[in-house]
């Protein structure tokens, strides 16, 4: 089921997060990712957005956000174009600029039945 919120604790008061908000049943938005600054760079956010994508996939879910890069958090932040990047190599597309400067993107639910239909039989 999706959740408003996926977590991984990593050490005290160090915790990985996405904040999601449901807006109706077959859409969310995710307000943010977040990472602590000392365990950037490892695939924590990835490993937490790869669950948010699978139980969106489940439930027929389109997902919306606005990327920005937010530099003012500490170590190792992510540029603008990387976390654009990122986001489009999970299915997200580029929908135009938001009035903060940010990329909106969205993505529609991965159907699995229908990529398999598609795939070629060598």
């Amino acid at each position: 089921m999706l959740q408003d919120e996926y977590a991984l604790r990593l050490a005290p008061y160090n915790i990985a997060r996405i904040k999601l908000e449901r807006l109706a049943r077959d859409r969310a938005f995710i307000h943010w990712v977040y990472v602590p600054p000392a365990f950037r760079g490892r695939g924590l956010g990835q490993v937490l957005l790869d669950r948010v994508l699978a139980d969106a996939d489940r439930e027929g879910v389109h997902l919306a956000l606005v990327a920005k890069a937010c530099a003012k958090l500490g170590a190792k932040p992510m540029g603008q174009n990387p976390l654009e990047g990122w986001y489009a190599q999970n299915g997200f597309i580029r929908r135009g600029r938001a009035a903060d400067g940010g990329m909106k993107m969205s993505r529609r639910p991965f159907d699995r039945v229908a990529s398999r239909r598609h795939k070629r039989v060598a």
